[in-house]
């Protein structure tokens, strides 16, 4: 039986990929300290981990926006 093995970080590459940006782009954040990044074999790798918790923390700000702009809508009627 063949066991997956998870990914736990990713390239820049691979998150310039996903995120539709320039590894230029993906490489300036990780400059000014915007993204966390680990060296393995010289290699700058960015957590899996990392990614989904600040994928999850937007998400909050975003569904808390709603939240504020349904209360507000409720409030003006």
């Amino acid at each position: 039986m063949k066991e997956k093995i998870e990914q736990l970080f990713y390239s820049v590459k691979d998150m310039a990929t996903m995120f539709g940006a320039t590894e230029a782009s993906i490489r300036a954040r990780i400059s000014r300290k915007e993204i966390p990044t680990v060296k393995f074999f010289g290699r700058v790798m960015i957590s899996r981990q990392w990614l989904n918790e600040t994928l999850k923390q937007l998400e909050e700000e975003q569904d808390s926006l709603y939240i504020s702009d349904d209360v507000g809508t409720f409030l003006d009627s």
